[in-house]
């Protein structure tokens, strides 16, 4: 993110408001989706919940929920208590 906020200032860094905006405005597609930042500052990308699981025997990694990106929301829906 910080290499295409650089390329988009042509590397002046110095000038911080220039590149804040630039930093903000960046968006890139990683591995594990695309990455922006909000608003607020925060990173805004895809997540991934998964849950351990026994298959023949074994215990496995399964993706048990895909949310895709979005704004961050106040969703209690998926927090459990303990």
């Amino acid at each position: 993110m910080l290499d295409a906020a650089l390329v988009s200032v042509n590397g002046k860094i110095e000038d911080k408001q220039a590149f804040m905006k630039a930093l903000r405005a960046t968006k890139i597609d990683t591995a594990r989706g695309p990455v922006a930042f909000d608003v607020y500052g925060n990173i805004v990308g895809n997540v991934y919940i998964r849950k351990v699981e026994r298959k023949e025997g074994r215990l496995v990694n399964s993706r048990h929920l895909h949310l895709p990106e979005r704004e961050p929301v106040l969703d209690l829906r998926f927090v459990r208590s303990s």
